[in-house]
């Protein structure tokens, strides 16, 4: 008697790009940009144990710092925790496409992980899969790349927008309202840093003072996010704790800094994660740009080539499209 067939399925999904902490809410606040991000296209296997990962990186050079071993690739770390949970009787085939720089601050890691798990998800095909559950894989994949399941990247990654998210809140994910007409400036300067090493040099503990004030600056930033008012908006949007601490890993910070802030209409400039990008938020597509014409300048007079990225906001979240390459097969 010969074996039942094994119909192989094959789904695509993208996730964007992030900016973690948004200067102001180190580690809680997360906010998805338009234009850049990760694909994914999953292709399931006959035997269950098996995720194997490869590149597809529009004929480039494959990404050889990521690992393929899935239990050390963001990807596949999620792929699994999802695959031994729901018990699934399939495999994988990942195919990565790598939009978002290594090490950009980008959030990059946690948008191949989001980019596997809702890609997988439409395979799996069950109501009880909720997006709840797409977040709570995806952080191990996190996991993997930074050390700890910080959600600042994955959440506005996977949900769009801009999220608040916490280890208190239960892996929960709060949506904050976005005024209409907002506009961000991302540029990335041609330089790699390494979250594990952007958090190793931040000090363990700060001043009282230090702490009111950054608190006072998140929870007016929160508010004129919620009330559409862009004068707080501008007036909160400072890091006095983590900025300080990491712009000497950015070239020429400073006078990118001042650059930005040279726009008329810049309602605010930080880091975006852990560097080296940094972003700029305002009110219109005209102001961005020039922002980000300012920026890369500053850049290119520091001897480093750099990528601008102007996105409206909210941003969308992870979502499937159309397969890169050709339909599945059907194997024997």
């Amino acid at each position: 008697m010969s074996s039942p067939k094994f119909k192989s399925l094959r789904t695509t999904a993208f996730a964007p790009a992030s900016i973690g902490n948004v200067g102001v809410g180190f580690d809680i606040l997360g906010l998805a940009i338009d234009g850049v991000g990760d694909t994914v296209e999953l292709t399931t296997l006959p035997d269950s144990n098996a995720i194997m990962i490869s590149f597809d990186n529009h004929g480039q050079t494959s990404p050889s710092a990521i690992p393929v071993d899935p239990k050390k690739n963001t990807a596949g770390a999620a792929l699994l925790t999802m695959q031994e949970d729901l018990h699934l009787p399939f495999g994988f085939n990942v195919k990565m496409r790598k939009g978002i720089p290594l090490g950009s601050g980008m959030g990059g890691s946690a948008a191949s992980a989001v980019a596997a798990v809702v890609a997988a998800a439409k395979i799996v095909r069950t109501t009880k899969l909720t997006r709840k559950h797409l977040f709570s894989y995806a952080l191990e994949g996190e996991r993997i790349a930074s050390g700890a399941a910080h959600p600042d990247n994955v959440a506005p990654s996977l949900y769009g927008g801009l999220t608040l998210s916490s280890p208190l809140f239960a892996r929960q994910v709060k949506m904050v309202p976005l005024p209409r007409g907002l506009f961000c400036a991302l540029v990335h300067p041609d330089v790699r840093v390494e979250t594990k090493l952007a958090r190793q040099i931040l000090r363990p503990d700060i001043n009282m003072q230090s702490f009111v004030h950054q608190s006072a600056l998140v929870a007016g930033f929160v508010l004129g996010c919620s009330n559409a008012d862009f004068d707080l908006i501008g007036e909160s949007l400072r890091d006095l704790v983590i900025e300080p601490q990491r712009q000497h890993l950015i070239p020429a910070f400073e006078n990118v800094k001042r650059a930005a802030y040279s726009v008329h209409g810049c309602l605010g400039f930080s880091i975006s994660g852990s560097g080296p990008s940094v972003f700029a938020l305002t009110r219109s597509r005209p102001v961005a740009e020039k922002i980000a014409h300012e920026i890369s300048t500053q850049f290119r007079l520091a001897g480093v080539t750099s990528q601008a990225y102007i996105s409206r906001l909210p941003a969308r979240g992870a979502r499937l499209v159309p397969n890169w390459r050709t339909p599945a097969k059907v194997n024997k």
